[in-house]
C-alpha cells in the first residue's frame, strides 16, 4: 500500500452534525446575531477599541459563546485577513446547539488580534491558527472558546465558569480539538491513522487480534525499501508527540463531548478513529508475539511504543465520560499538562461524582499547596481513601506541600498500586483505621513492619525501550537480583522461597495483558511468567516459543523498576521501593493500606525532651514499595503493635 495515495483525512467536513451545526450568514444576519461588515474598505487596526468584557448575567448560569464568521479585511497588521466573531449570551444548558474548541494556549508572549464586536482582542498563535481554520465565508459557527469566552482576568468569573464546565462540554454537539496547523508530514500521517483506525472500526467482531493481524499484514509490506509503502513511522509519532495530547483540560474536553474530532490543518479524524489507530500500533509487538513473530520483518521499523500521548493511554486505563470519585480521577490522570498547576484538580472537576461531599470547588484565589493540601486532607479524613498516599513521591515541584500530600502537577514514577486493578491488602486486618488531619499532619494508623538494612541499585537510567531492546539488561537485572537476595533476604529460608522473591519482585508480582478473556488486565504473577524469568535469566537458543508472549509481558512490567531500588529490611524481606529511600528508612504497613509505605523519621523534633519522650513521632513519607510476603496481609498477627503514625 502506498500511503501517500489514500484520499484526504477529512472526516468533519463530512460530517452530518457538524454541517448542522453551521447556520447560514443570511438567516443569522436576519435574526441580529451578527452585524453587516463595512464594505468601504479594510478597518484600520489600531483605530479600533480593546475589546471590553460586559458582565455575564448569572456567572454560574450563563456562557458567552463566540458566533465566528467570515473574516474582516484589515491594515495595519501583517495579515490582511483576521478572524472576526460576535459575543452572544447564553443559558446553561443549551443542549446540541453550539460545538466548543479544544487546543493548546501556546506562548502567551506570541499574540495575534481578532475582531470581537467590532473590538480588537489579542489571542495566541495557536488559537488565531485554529479561528483561521474554523471560519467559512458563507457560514458561521457557535464556538465556546475558554480563553475568549471567559474573562481570564476576573477571578470570581473564572471560578464559577470552571465549575460548570462539565456542562458546557456535555452541551456541546461537538468538540473541535484543533492539534495544529500541517507540518512534518501531518497529511500523510493523518491519512495513514485515518484509515487503520475506520478499518479497525469496521471489524464486525470489534478489533480483535485474528482481524488485526491480517490488516497489517495486508497494508504494511515486508519490503519496506519501495518508495510510498514503508509505513509513515516518523510522521505518525510527530503528530502524537504534539503538546495537545498532554494538556490536562483535554480529559474533560474530549470525555464529555458526544462527538471529538482531531485536526490537523485542513486535516481531520474523529477521535475515536485516532484512538483504535494508535492502540492497534502500540500492541503490534504483543500481536507479533502471539502469532509467533509471524509479522516481524513487517513491524521492525515501527516502533511508537515511545511516543505515549496521556490522553489515548488514560482512555485506556479507564477514563470514561461517567462520574467517578475524584481519588480515582486523580490517579488515572496523570502525567498531563496545565499552565496554573491548580488546574490539575480544577479541570477535573465535570468528571467527578463526589466533588460535593468533598466540598471542593474552583477557587483561584487560592495557592496551589492550599488547593492540593485540602484535596488530600479530605480524600483521607472523610473517604478514608489511603490509595491517594501511593501517587506522593519526591521531590515535589510545588513547595510547602506536607510529605503525604501529592503534588499533581508532576508526572508520578509507574506506580505499584493503580486504582483500576487493585491486587494487593497489606493492610488487611480486624482493626479498625482512625484517621486525623489537623493543619499539615496527618495521624494514622499502622506498623513499622522493618528497618531498611541495605540497599540495592538503583534502576534511575531504565525506560521501557532499554528493557525491550536490551536482553543483555534484563539478563543484568536479574542475575542482580539473585545475588541480592541470596547476601541480604534470610526470611526466605528454602530455595523455592527465594527463587519465588527473585522472580516476583522485579515485576512486583504483576502480570500485564491485552488478550485477557475480558480485555486487558493487570494481575497477580502466574506460573507462565516464572517459566520465562528463568529464560530471561539464561536465555537459550533452544527457548521455547510458547513463553514469547510471557517474555513480552515480562519486558512490559518490568519498567517499573525504573527510579526504583531493591531494599532488604532488617528482618530480612526482599523489596522494591523508591530511589530516594536510604539505610535506615523505616517500612510501614497501614491498617486498609493496600501496599506498603517507606518512612524517615523526622530529625531534631522541636520541644524539649521530656515532652518528645511522649509524643507521637513525626515522620516523612517517602513512597511506596513492595515487600515480597507482605503484599497480603501476612504481617499482623495477634502481637502486632499498631501505633499512631504522623506523617508531616
Amino acid at each position: 500500500m502506498n500511503w501517500h495515495d489514500l484520499p484526504s483525512a477529512n472526516s468533519l467536513e463530512h460530517d452530518v452534525p457538524y454541517n448542522a451545526l453551521r447556520l447560514s450568514r443570511k438567516e443569522t444576519l436576519q435574526l441580529g446575531t451578527i452585524k453587516e461588515l463595512d464594505r468601504s474598505g479594510p478597518v484600520h487596526l489600531w483605530s479600533l477599541w480593546h475589546y471590553q468584557y460586559s458582565a455575564l448575567p448569572n456567572n454560574s448560569r450563563f456562557v458567552r459563546v463566540l458566533c465566528l464568521e467570515r473574516p474582516r479585511h484589515v491594515a495595519g497588521w501583517r495579515k490582511a485577513l483576521i478572524p472576526c466573531a460576535s459575543v452572544i449570551y447564553l443559558p446553561l444548558p443549551t443542549e446540541n446547539t453550539i460545538s466548543a474548541l479544544s487546543y493548546v494556549w501556546g506562548k502567551p508572549e506570541k499574540t495575534h488580534p481578532i475582531i470581537l464586536d467590532g473590538c480588537v482582542f489579542w489571542v495566541t498563535e495557536n488559537l488565531f491558527a485554529a479561528l483561521e481554520r474554523l471560519q467559512e465565508q458563507d457560514r458561521i459557527l457557535l464556538l465556546w472558546v475558554d480563553a475568549v469566552c471567559i474573562n481570564q482576568a476576573d477571578l470570581k468569573e473564572k471560578s464559577a465558569q470552571v465549575q460548570q464546565m462539565g456542562k458546557i462540554y456535555r452541551m456541546a454537539k461537538l468538540v473541535l480539538g484543533w492539534i495544529g496547523p500541517a507540518t512534518d508530514g501531518s497529511e500523510v500521517a493523518m491519512k495513514a491513522l485515518a484509515y487503520i483506525g475506520k478499518a479497525c472500526d469496521d471489524m464486525p467482531d470489534g478489533p480483535c487480534l485474528e482481524e488485526r493481524r491480517q490488516l497489517f499484514e495486508e497494508v504494511l509490506p515486508e519490503d519496506s525499501s519501495s518508495p510510498g509503502k514503508a509505513f509513515p513511522t516518523a510522521q505518525v509519532m510527530a503528530i502524537f508527540n504534539r503538546p495537545w495530547w498532554t494538556r490536562i483540560w483535554i480529559v474533560q474536553e474530549v470525555n464529555l463531548a458526544e462527538n471529538t474530532y482531531v485536526i490537523c490543518g485542513s486535516s481531520s479524524i474523529t477521535y475515536r478513529h485516532i484512538r483504535l489507530a494508535f492502540t492497534a500500533l502500540m500492541e503490534l509487538p504483543m500481536i507479533n508475539a502471539r502469532f509467533n513473530n509471524v509479522l516481524h520483518s513487517r513491524i521492525k521499523g515501527i516502533a511508537i511504543q515511545s511516543c505515549k500521548p496521556r490522553l489515548i493511554e488514560s482512555s485506556m486505563d479507564g477514563i470514561a465520560s461517567d462520574p467517578i470519585p475524584l481519588a480515582t480521577r486523580l490517579i488515572r490522570a496523570t502525567g498531563f499538562g496545565a499552565t496554573k498547576p491548580v488546574d490539575h484538580i480544577f479541570a477535573l472537576i465535570g468528571l467527578t461524582s463526589d466533588m460535593k461531599e468533598l466540598g471542593i470547588v474552583a477557587d483561584y484565589n487560592k495557592t496551589c499547596s492550599q488547593v492540593y493540601t485540602k484535596v488530600a486532607a479530605a480524600l483521607l479524613h472523610r473517604q478514608g481513601n489511603l490509595q491517594i498516599l501511593a501517587r506522593s513521591r519526591n521531590p515535589k515541584l510545588e513547595s510547602g506541600l506536607p510529605s503525604w500530600v501529592p503534588d499533581w502537577s508532576q508526572p508520578p514514577p509507574i506506580m505499584i498500586w493503580t486504582p483500576q486493578f487493585p491486587v494487593y491488602s497489606a493492610g488487611k486486618c480486624s482493626l479498625k483505621q482512625k484517621i486525623r488531619v489537623t493543619g499539615n499532619k496527618l495521624t494514622i494508623r499502622g506498623i513499622i513492619a522493618g528497618r531498611v538494612e541495605k540497599v540495592g541499585c538503583s534502576w534511575d537510567f531504565l525506560s521501557a525501550v532499554d528493557v525491550k531492546d536490551g536482553p543483555k539488561t534484563m539478563q543484568g537485572i536479574l542475575n542482580n537480583v539473585r545475588d541480592f537476595v541470596d547476601a541480604h533476604c534470610f526470611a526466605y529460608t528454602t530455595p523455592e522461597e527465594k527463587e519465588d522473591a527473585m522472580w516476583r519482585a522485579p515485576i512486583v508480582d504483576t502480570e500485564f495483558g491485552v488478550f485477557g478473556e475480558n480485555g486487558r488486565y493487570n494481575r497477580r504473577a502466574t506460573e507462565p511468567m516464572h517459566r520465562a524469568f528463568r529464560s530471561l535469566r539464561q536465555p537459550s537458543e533452544l527457548s521455547d516459543p510458547s513463553l514469547e508472549e510471557f517474555k513480552h509481558r515480562y519486558f512490559t512490567a518490568a519498567p517499573i523498576l525504573r527510579n526504583r531500588q531493591f531494599f532488604a529490611t532488617s528482618n530480612g524481606y526482599l523489596g522494591n521501593g523508591p530511589s530516594d529511600m536510604r539505610t535506615g528508612d523505616l517500612v510501614c504497613v497501614l491498617i486498609n493500606g493496600d501496599v506498603p509505605f517507606v518512612v524517615r523519621q523526622v530529625e531534631d523534633q522541636s520541644g524539649p525532651k521530656w515532652l518528645r519522650k511522649w509524643q507521637n513521632m513525626e515522620y516523612h513519607l517517602i513512597g511506596e514499595c513492595y515487600v515480597h510476603k507482605m503484599m497480603d496481609g501476612e504481617i499482623w498477627t495477634e502481637q502486632t503493635r499498631v501505633e499512631d503514625l504522623v506523617l508531616v
